[in-house]
């Protein structure tokens, strides 16, 4: 949410409705289908580990709490945001914004939570959605002007 406050803030339309897009509405629309269908336990479940966020649950309760989508919805958004960073301006928002993005997708291999394929699964699925929304806004942005010229055009002439 934090690219997305400072769109606010920068006044930056584009930027607001490209993060909005990218990292939550056609990520959710689009990722749902496959949480639908694809139920995975935690790694550390599978593997008899304690649990890395010391959440003291029972088996049983362990089991049905542990339950995870391929691909992994971390990943994916933190990688379209990852994405979209790294067109910023600023070098210091893009390196830390940047870090933080990277360690999220880190974190959830190192917790134990999801399973290398669902992070490849996650990565592959965010870079898909930044192009759709990026195709989607040049569509958009195409159509618009195309609009906005015809009606100059005709006011004047």
């Amino acid at each position: 949410l934090i690219p997305f406050y400072r769109a606010v803030l920068l006044i930056d339309f584009k930027k607001m409705l490209r993060y909005t897009l990218s990292a939550h509405i056609f990520q959710v629309f689009f990722i749902t289908p496959f949480y639908v269908t694809f139920y995975l336990q935690n790694v550390w479940f599978v593997y008899g580990h304690a649990d890395p966020l010391a959440r003291n649950m029972s088996h049983v309760e362990a089991a049905q709490s542990t339950l995870n989508g391929l691909p992994s919805m971390h990943t994916s958004i933190a990688f379209a945001m990852f994405l979209l960073v790294i067109r910023e301006r600023n070098t210091i928002f893009k390196w830390v914004w940047g870090f933080f993005c990277l360690s999220v997708i880190y974190s959830t291999m190192y917790l134990e939570i999801h399973w290398v394929v669902d992070v490849i699964a996650g990565l592959i699925f965010g870079f898909l959605i930044v192009k759709l929304v990026d195709f989607v806004l040049s569509k958009a942005n195409n159509v618009f002007s195309r609009k906005f010229n015809n009606d100059v055009q005709s006011t004047y002439y």
